[in-house]
């Protein structure tokens, strides 16, 4: 191999996709976005939690009264507005958060920490999103890239549906919306 193939095989690989300081790049931007929000973890359940966790744990426990899963219920119990929301006229019917609260709860269980990092692993597939946004539609370089996804992942509205077990609704359309236009500009 010549050392002009050499080079131009180098710069091939740095101008694909992810290979390079775009890679790079975007895993440091994602390894800081945990550090910076891992200490809201340990806050624990906040407000309307603690609602969500009691209707959870029946549900849970109403499962294992059966002997297996049902996530339909999901949709009768909480789409009718569950108790006192019903009392108050509130409907809570978001079928896409509800089987992923759902799913959750059957894999890991009760507990709200890792209800607290599913929804910090949405929000870090968001910033990837936003980051890929940046380099693909705008065009901008990995750095540029790299700060726009910063500003993204650190920005304090997202603080709430982070830190709110009960608020993964924006962090999973946030994610969805960013990665249907990451692919649109494939």
């Amino acid at each position: 191999m010549t050392r002009e193939t050499e080079v131009g095989e180098t710069r091939n690989a740095r101008a694909g996709g992810f290979v390079g300081r775009g890679f790079v790049a975007a895993t440091l931007l994602l390894v800081a976005t945990a550090v910076v929000w891992w200490p809201v973890l340990r806050s624990g359940p906040i407000t309307d939690d603690h609602h969500f966790l009691k209707i959870a744990h029946d549900l849970v426990r109403m499962d294992e009264d059966r002997g297996a899963a049902r996530l339909g219920d999901w949709f009768a119990i909480w789409g009718a507005g569950a108790d006192e929301g019903a009392a108050r006229g509130h409907r809570f019917y978001r079928p896409v958060v509800l089987q992923s609260h759902a799913l959750q709860l059957w894999w890991t269980g009760l507990a709200s920490r890792p209800l607290m990092i599913g929804n910090l692993l949405i929000h870090l597939a968001g910033t990837l999103g936003v980051f890929l946004l940046a380099r693909r539609a705008a065009g901008l370089r990995w750095r540029a890239a790299a700060l726009v996804g910063a500003l993204f992942a650190t920005s304090p509205l997202a603080v709430e549906p982070v830190a709110w077990i009960c608020d993964r609704s924006d962090t999973l359309s946030l994610a969805f919306g960013v990665w249907a236009l990451v692919w649109s500009y494939g």
